[in-house]
């Protein structure tokens, strides 16, 4: 089977003509030749070829991503050299097994056709295997089917996906042990079952017991041999391609025969000396009595090294244990009777460790030389791709891997990653400071500094200006000609809140957004690469009321790292017209200042309280609760707020419970939104909450409601009976625990109290709610209420209230103030664009941002999406290719946005003691041919395109 005819044929065909059309148009604006000679040579303390010699000061060079010598051969003169003296340079490592393609097994036992490639997304950066020194990887098909497929290898790093695969048909996967065994019984419904042709029970695939694999085995393949039937004939259970078996048993491709015990072993090893198969054992863990006869039929064997490091090994408890344990010395065993063996870390285990793994072979007692051959040029032998990959030699691809000191000591590190001839991997050393040399910087307010030099130290910048004398022991970067710009801001995104296999949620003003959004999301990757370094992120809009805005960082080391702020603003949404429409929005603003006003008392009470003055803080959090010696209260299954979605056909209601649990009866409030409209909250009549049962009672949609479901954990699976609309099933999340109420006291005992339990008088704090912790941010100045409205009636309804209110606000959409003006009464709030700020309007076209800016309006781009967050400086060009000026542009994904949103104390332009966030361009940043040469994030080089530039 050709991968290529498969589902990603024309994605696959898409790419490689764009990346062609691009490094075309790239290459004529640089008035070079696209296959022009790019050499380069690597100056090694300590060059291991791969094939047992060593080099002491050895040079690698390298042409067009292939090697073009390994030794002591000094590079021509002129040559651009890597410095690596004092480090250790080696091939990159043969991953022989590995789990990056998560494969589910189908529910027949015998899939020959299916194919491990169909499940690798080769949009994900392998960020583990590249630290760990993988330059190439077997992806497995399935492993609990009799035969689940085909195996394939594949590059770990590369711009043409094409080029990547080395192999889509590696091999055969074939389960001797419990695997093989466990397929399910299959129905096989006839579609219109007659008397002559009735449905059947469901059916039980063989083999059922290992007595009866070789038999199956055998007959499969016979079968293979003698029948060279289409797809598709036959009976239903052989309806696959048989071309891989065909290809299995006359040697056209190898059989990875999956076998741990020496029973399992054994019978591979009689299944292929029978039928002449080219095989290669798969994790023996049991191989040691064997060895020699696998050794004398020429079978090689790949080995998962059975350790994990840092992590709990599961099972081992029960000293009647039946189940062989696997054996570290299982490398060891089989290397010594003459066999080629490869080495992978142990399921779980991650591949930045795959050094670490090969190491604790060596303890089981595989000598040094064969464990570096196992992840080198004998890996490659057993995956069939030594004609490529494995040893470091003349016409061999570039593939290496450079490391801080001896390849298996422990606190040797891989510097960095090369595939083809490219850096794939950097790692990202700890420097005092940081000098970057451009010859144009944009500090983002409006400066331009030529021959500009940006100084960081740790995560801020440290000084900017022109000709800047460099400090002592700075690492320096000097990019020419470059031109450098703060990270750009995304002021709409999803960023973060997209999961797998699911879309992004409604937002709401209670979602702790920062404890939802992981800092290593795949999906900020290529945002970073275009030279997004923040986003302001947020659920989708729903009702009046919609998401909390959070700002974070998509090129943060750790979760601390990539949080701007928890709370930047408060999504609305309000398009409502007509005598008093405004009245839900102020009626928001009214319980926000209410609550914010709670907040302030509280304060100013307890600053009256410590007899200290009056200090603003820039985020009043609420007062510790003072120790205790009581024992924590148990866990409360119930407190807190609760989100659920009806779906009700023509439209979609949301409800919002807001419960609090007190023994056992449950008090509270639910909001139900219905389309764009939040109805007033209402008061539960009557909860309780026994034997894991929650019972609440209020007025719903139709008059009384009653809820009656069952809580497991933070998940509320119930059936609310609405009256004349029916009964709903629903599932409700608990997205906040802040309603859970604090410990109960013990009972009083006789002892007397103590000064310290005595009511002193402090000042007790308000209950903190989590729907309105965003509005008190925007009333105390400290975050943007962002208001989607396009009409201009509505528009000005907007701007009059909040400018009536004074706190900050945001206008999104505002087509109606593009029209005409006027609606904004002479105000200039900042107005967020999406990417359709161009558009035609008759014979003429109509630029948005243009239009705003003419009015002094500042302005904001964003996206309101995921992945095409990466598009965002795109969209920018555009507005300046019809009308819209360069400098305003980029104040509009810089500086303004960062100074709307009360974050730019932090980012949105290049200053001193601002987070060193930084852009630079091979050109000016919204000309169509200037490449992403460097992104900075919180002072470390996040990415570093330089290599592709030369």
């Amino acid at each position: 089977m050709n991968w290529l005819s498969n589902k990603f044929a024309a994605s696959l065909l898409l790419t490689g003509l764009t990346a062609g059309a691009n490094a075309q148009a790239e290459a004529s604006a640089q008035g070079t030749n696209p296959t022009s000679d790019q050499s380069f040579a690597v100056h090694c303390g300590r060059l291991l070829t791969g094939d047992g010699k060593e080099y002491k000061n050895g040079w690698l060079l390298v042409r067009n991503g292939k090697v073009v010598s390994a030794g002591d051969q000094e590079p021509p003169a002129g040559t651009r050299t890597i410095d690596a003296l004092s480090r250790v340079v080696m091939p990159g490592i043969v991953a022989v097994d590995t789990d990056l393609a998560p494969a589910n097994d189908d529910a027949y036992a015998v899939t020959p056709d299916a194919l491990a490639i169909d499940g690798f997304d080769f949009e994900l950066r392998l960020r583990d295997a590249l630290e760990g020194g993988v330059t190439t990887a077997y992806l497995s098909p399935g492993r609990q089917r009799l035969i689940s497929g085909q195996g394939a290898i594949i590059k770990t790093s590369g711009d043409d996906l094409v080029e990547r695969i080395l192999s889509e048909n590696a091999c055969l996967r074939v389960n001797f042990g419990d695997g093989g065994v466990s397929a399910p019984a299959v129905f096989e419904p006839t579609i219109h079952p007659t008397d002559d042709d009735p449905l059947v029970p469901a059916r039980v695939q063989t083999p059922t017991a290992r007595i009866g694999m070789l038999p199956e085995l055998r007959a499969l393949f016979a079968e293979a041999r003698r029948n060279a039937e289409v797809q598709g004939e036959g009976t239903i259970e052989n309806r696959y391609d048989p071309s891989a078996l065909r290809a299995a048993v006359v040697g056209q491709m190898p059989v990875r025969a999956a076998a741990w015990k020496a029973t399992d072993i054994r019978r591979a090893l009689m299944l292929q000396k029978e039928l002449g198969l080219t095989m290669v054992l798969e994790n023996p863990q049991h191989i040691a009595p064997l060895a020699e006869q696998a050794q004398a039929q020429s079978v090689a064997a790949t080995f998962r090294v059975p350790a994990q490091p840092g992590r709990r090994t599961p099972g081992s408890e029960d000293r009647r244990q039946k189940r062989p344990e696997p054996r570290l010395d299982a490398p060891a065993r089989a290397a010594a009777a003459g066999m080629t063996i490869g080495l992978a870390p142990s399921a779980g285990v991650p591949l930045r460790d795959y050094l670490m793994a090969v190491g604790l072979a060596v303890r089981g007692g595989l000598p040094v030389d064969n464990a570096l051959r196992a992840i080198g040029t004998d890996a490659a032998k057993v995956l069939g791709v030594e004609d490529r990959v494995g040893v470091l030699a003349p016409g061999k691809d570039a593939d290496f891997i450079v490391l801080s000191g001896d390849p298996l000591a422990i606190g040797t590190m891989v510097e960095s990653t090369w595939v083809d001839g490219k850096r794939a991997y950097e790692r990202k050393n700890e420097q005092t400071l940081l000098a970057i040399r451009c010859g144009k910087i944009l500090d983002g307010e409006g400066r331009v500094y030529r021959d500009g030099v940006l100084v960081v130290q740790g995560s801020r910048i440290k000084a900017i200006g022109e000709d800047l004398a460099i400090p002592y022991g700075a690492r320096v970067i000097d990019l020419g000609s470059a031109v450098m710009t703060p990270g750009f801001v995304d002021a709409f995104s999803h960023l973060g809140l997209a999961g797998d296999g699911q879309g992004v949620p409604n937002g709401a003003s209670s979602q702790l957004l920062v404890e939802a959004i992981p800092h290593d999301d795949p999906m900020f990757e290529a945002a970073l690469a275009a030279g997004i370094t923040t986003v302001l992120t947020s659920g989708k809009d729903g009702g009046l009321v919609s998401g909390r805005i959070t700002a974070v960082k998509t090129g943060a080391a750790d979760r601390d790292a990539m949080v701007v702020r928890d709370i930047a603003g408060q999504r609305m949404v309000f398009n409502a017209i007509g005598p008093d429409a405004e009245k839900p929005l102020r009626d928001q603003l009214e319980r926000g200042k209410k609550y914010a006003k709670s907040w302030a008392d509280y304060e100013k009470a307890l600053q009256e309280w410590s007899g200290k003055k009056p200090t603003k803080a820039p985020e009043p959090a609420p007062e510790p609760t003072p120790e205790s010696t009581e024992k924590p209260a148990a866990a409360d299954p119930v407190s807190g707020t609760w989100e659920a979605n009806i779906d009700l056909g023509p439209f979609q209601l949301t409800m919002f419970f807001d419960l609090q649990l007190a023994g056992t009866k449950v008090t509270g409030q639910v909001r139900i939104t219905v389309r764009d409209r939040e109805r007033p909250p209402q008061d539960i009549s009557s909860g309780s909450y026994k034997d894991g049962t929650l019972t609440l009672e209020f007025d719903g949609m139709g008059g009384e409601t009653t809820l009656t479901g069952k809580i497991e954990k933070d998940t509320l699976t119930a059936t609310v009976a609405m009256g004349p609309m029916g009964e709903q099933e629903i599932t409700a999340k608990r997205i906040s625990k802040s309603g859970a109420p604090k410990p109960t006291a013990k009972a009083p005992t006789s002892r007397p109290k103590r000064k310290k339990d005595e009511d002193d008088g402090k000042p007790k704090p308000p209950k903190t709610d989590e729907g309105l912790e965003p509005l008190r941010a925007v009333i105390e100045n400290r975050a943007a209420l962002v208001v989607r409205t396009d009409r201009g009636a509505s528009i000005a309804k907007v701007v009059t209230l909040l400018e009536e209110a004074k706190v900050p606000y945001v206008l999104q959409g505002a087509e109606g103030a593009v029209d005409d003006t006027a609606v904004l009464e002479g105000k200039r709030p900042p107005i967020l664009l999406e990417p359709d700020m161009v558009r035609r309007d008759g014979n003429k076209l109509v630029n948005s941002a243009a239009v705003l800016a003419d009015i002094d309006v500042p302005l904001l781009f964003g996206t309101g999406s995921c992945a095409d967050a990466r598009y965002l400086p795109l969209h920018a060009a555009y507005a300046v290719r019809y009308g819209l000026g360069p400098d305003e542009a980029l104040a509009a994904v810089t500086a303004n946005t960062a100074e709307a949103f009360k974050i730019d104390d932090r980012i949105g332009s290049l200053a001193k003691g601002k987070d060193a966030d930084f852009v630079v361009f091979s050109g000016d940043p919204f000309e169509p041919t200037s490449r992403v040469l460097l992104v900075g994030c919180n002072g470390e080089i996040a990415i570093d395109h330089r290599e592709e530039d030369q």
